[in-house]
């Protein structure tokens, strides 16, 4: 998962360096684990937990947005996205279309 914090933190490297702008929405999905069979669980280790969260948003969508990074941690997920329009309403229009998706997913139980 590591991978994916370097992603992110490249991206908004990136964007200080061609002066784009950058926003990023971060979700803590502690929720998540609420869905995950739990009968037997104390045989398993943290990692085993993970992987098996893994497995439940294997399936989450990717944003329809073009543009719009999708990055997946542990038990967080982060959108994120930049554009070079100094306009913030530009910037945050496609990142609460891809938001809006991504809590349709959430909201089927996934």
């Amino acid at each position: 998962m590591g991978w994916q914090v370097l992603r992110l933190v490249e991206y908004v490297s990136e964007g200080f360096e061609t002066e784009r702008s950058t926003v990023a929405v971060f979700f803590d999905v502690a929720k998540a684990f609420d869905r995950i069979w739990h009968a037997g669980m104390s045989a398993f280790t943290r990692q085993d937990v993970l992987s098996l969260y893994s497995a439940y948003t294997n399936d989450i969508p990717r944003p329809s947005t073009s543009g719009v990074q999708l990055a997946l941690f542990a038990d967080d997920t982060a959108l994120f996205y930049g554009s070079r329009n100094r306009n913030t309403r530009f910037t945050l229009l496609p990142l609460q279309r891809a938001i809006d998706e991504l809590g349709q997913w959430f909201r089927s139980g996934g």
